[in-house]
Formats: C-alpha cells, sequence, structure tokens
C-alpha cells in the first residue's frame, strides 16, 4: 500500500503553500517552501449603486465547485470556517489565506457575484440582482403537468476566470404546466426536463 500525500504548510502573518502530490515511499523525501507574508483575504460588497451590504455570506471556492444546491441558499455544510465568512455593517469582510481556493462568491437577499481573486484584490465586490425565469411547458398542443423541470447554468465547471455562477434549480411544473424558478443568478441558464 503505497498512498500519494501532499504537505501544506501554515504560519501566523503567511500565506500557506502546498507541495505538489508525491507518492509515500520508505526513502525520505525532502521539501523546500517559500512562504510569502499575506494577511488573507479581504474585501467590501456594494450594491449597484455603490451602498455597502451588511450581511452577506462570503465564501471562498475551488473551480468546480457549485456553491448554491436551492435558490438564494449556500452550501458551506462542507467547508471549514476559514473559507465562509459574512459582512460587517460596511459591507466588510477578511478571511485567512488559502492556498486551495480560485474565487469568491457572495449571496445576499438582494443578489449574488462570483469574483476572481485577483478582481478581490483591485476592488469591492458588487452585487448583481437576482432574477427570475417562468413560464409554461407544453408538450405536443397540451400543457406539460406536473413534469420535472431543471434549471442550469452552463458553467457547472467554471474556469478560474469566468465570474458566471454555477447552479442547478428543479422543481414540478403545475397542472397547466407552469413553473417558475426565483432567485436565479445573472448568465444565460439552460432550462430542461
Amino acid at each position: 500500500w503505497h498512498p500519494d500525500f501532499k504537505l501544506q504548510i501554515e504560519a501566523t502573518g503567511y500565506g500557506p503553500v502546498s507541495s505538489e502530490t508525491r507518492l509515500f515511499k520508505k526513502a525520505p523525501h525532502t521539501f523546500a517552501f517559500k512562504m510569502r507574508a499575506s494577511s488573507g483575504w479581504a474585501g467590501r460588497v456594494l450594491t449597484s449603486d455603490g451602498k455597502p451590504v451588511s450581511d452577506a455570506r462570503v465564501i471562498l471556492c475551488q473551480s468546480g465547485d457549485s456553491p448554491m444546491n436551492e435558490p438564494g441558499t449556500l452550501r458551506t455544510d462542507h467547508l471549514d470556517r476559514n473559507r465562509h465568512t459574512r459582512t460587517d455593517t460596511t459591507g466588510r469582510f477578511h478571511l485567512p489565506h488559502n492556498v486551495e481556493v480560485d474565487f469568491a462568491f457572495v449571496i445576499h437577499e438582494l443578489g449574488c457575484a462570483r469574483t476572481t481573486l485577483d478582481r478581490l484584490r483591485r476592488g469591492p465586490v458588487i452585487l448583481e440582482p437576482w432574477g427570475r425565469v417562468e413560464g409554461t411547458l407544453r408538450v405536443g398542443d397540451r400543457p406539460g403537468a406536473n413534469q420535472a423541470v431543471a434549471l442550469y447554468s452552463g458553467s457547472l465547471a467554471a474556469s478560474k476566470a469566468d465570474t458566471s455562477v454555477a447552479f442547478c434549480y428543479q422543481t414540478n411544473t403545475d397542472a397547466e404546466g407552469r413553473f417558475a424558478f426565483e432567485k436565479v443568478p445573472p448568465g444565460i441558464p439552460t432550462l430542461c426536463r
């Protein structure tokens, strides 16, 4: 049995660094790490008209993470506490530096935003308002009654530079085939049944 392993080094006042993944062998391993001073990730969340957003949820994510599993709900149950927080009354937040993250995601009753870490360093995060998608499913010339429909973003495995929000919502149509999805992030989603 020869599992692989990876080392991560953390020190107060420095950003963490990780080694490459190595295979465990009986031979000794030598590592060299260069740490850089870091105060972590800090930012400010504002509305589109420049007002601070208090009590917004902020989460640091990896590429491929889908932090929303229900409309307007941020999924943090699988994350350690150092990867998510809330903004203060001035819209500001701070999280420890984490080497394993690629983007920041913000959610609030007013809207949501996804930003690259590079953009986070340069300025505030601007919330975009929620959308709503509604319609009537028809199968031929009849209403598609009591059918499952889903709405999802086209970027469930978004790149580090992508700022779209990954999500997948599901619902059922009513007796007349009507459906609605609330709190839809900005972008061009796909609807399917």
